[in-house]
């Protein structure tokens, strides 16, 4: 433990005013109120480890307050706090920490290390949950764990206890069965980003360009859409029985079809996005720009709708279902869920 630099506490004004000497105003922390600890987020890689009694505190117990990482070596001190007065044999503390993690953990163990006078401590052990920022009641569905831990989610889709997904790479279309825990691979392909499902069908983005219509049933592909320009697609999913594509060359627009091919429409899209879902005849897509906001646009009024706030810092695939919000984290290799009520709008001033 480092020494403790005694001080002088000075009046907030002069002593003779009748007003109390500074450390007189200080909250008192004491052994007893170790785990009152309130963290917050700062920023998608930041928190704020304050304590409930404030941040400026003193103790006639405690004289250091240390933050800290945890291993098997031991304890890793990262901020420290604590400076003593002998006169009034109480030590003052600004407990106000301020660390920076590692934006690719999902989640992050702190110490906060108390020494007393005695030289004995006390620890309190917490985890930071970086998955639940900027929306507390964010959970995670499975992680990169469920493909061999060597990839990146690209894009998702549910139906049931089955959820879809296609990975970076020529990984092609997956299965993973959320009752057995297991993953299969059901149609192999070189490339591309996008899939929806929806019934008995998976439609699959191939090469940017394609989309096939993969049964579940069949195992097999039984219909492909007419060919868009090269590098065009940026978005599929399914609503109300039918299949939307988002494509962006030569404009952007939003294509609509039935399950067999058949195109019903095409609405001209303001903001070109990438990744996209509908609930509600709301699209949601990701934002190029602030890889941390979502687009929205109304499909009956034909309206752009206020930017949200994305669950995650750099999205890939989103898809709503039953009222969920899933995600692709490609920082943490994850996705996850939230829901769609819990979204917030952007605010003006960011």
């Amino acid at each position: 433990m480092k020494s403790i630099v005694p001080i002088m506490l000075v009046c907030l004004i002069s002593c003779d005013t009748g007003i109390a000497p500074l450390h007189q105003l200080y909250p008192t922390i004491s052994t007893s109120d170790y785990d009152d600890v309130d963290v917050q987020f700062v920023t998608f890689d930041r928190v704020r480890v304050t304590h409930k009694n404030g941040s400026d505190l003193k103790s006639s117990e405690i004289v250091e307050i240390a933050l800290g990482k945890k291993d098997s070596s031991g304890f890793h001190e990262l901020f420290s706090t604590g400076s003593y007065d002998p006169q009034s044999k109480i030590a003052y503390f600004h407990f106000d920490f301020s660390p920076i993690l590692d934006s690719t953990a999902i989640e992050t163990p702190l110490t906060i290390r108390y020494s007393l006078h005695d030289s004995s401590i006390i620890d309190y052990d917490f985890v930071v949950r970086q998955y639940q920022f900027p929306y507390k009641n964010t959970q995670v569905l499975i992680t990169d764990s469920v493909m061999g831990g060597y990839s990146y989610f690209q894009d998702i889709a549910r139906i049931g206890n089955k959820f879809y997904f296609h990975e970076l790479g020529a990984g092609g279309l997956r299965e993973y069965d959320l009752t057995t825990q297991t993953t299969k691979t059901l149609l192999q392909y070189p490339g591309g980003d996008h899939i929806a499902a929806d019934s008995i069908f998976v439609f699959c983005d191939i090469g940017h360009h394609s989309v096939a219509r993969y049964n579940l049933l069949t195992k097999s592909i039984d219909l492909w859409l007419p060919p868009f320009p090269e590098g065009s697609l940026a978005g599929l999913d399914t609503y109300d029985k039918l299949l939307y594509v988002l494509v962006r060359v030569p404009t952007t627009s939003l294509k609509t079809y039935t399950y067999d091919g058949v195109q019903l429409d095409s609405i001209a899209l303001p903001s070109p996005g990438y990744y996209m879902t509908i609930s509600n005849n709301i699209l949601y897509s990701v934002q190029g720009g602030p890889s941390d906001q979502l687009g929205r646009f109304d499909l009956q009024t034909r309206t752009v709708l206020p930017n949200l706030k994305a669950p995650a810092r750099h999205n890939d695939g989103i898809k709503a279902y039953q009222g969920l919000l899933y995600f692709c984290n490609y920082e943490k290799k994850l996705v996850g869920y939230v829901a769609l009520s819990d979204l917030e709008e952007v605010s003006l001033d960011k």
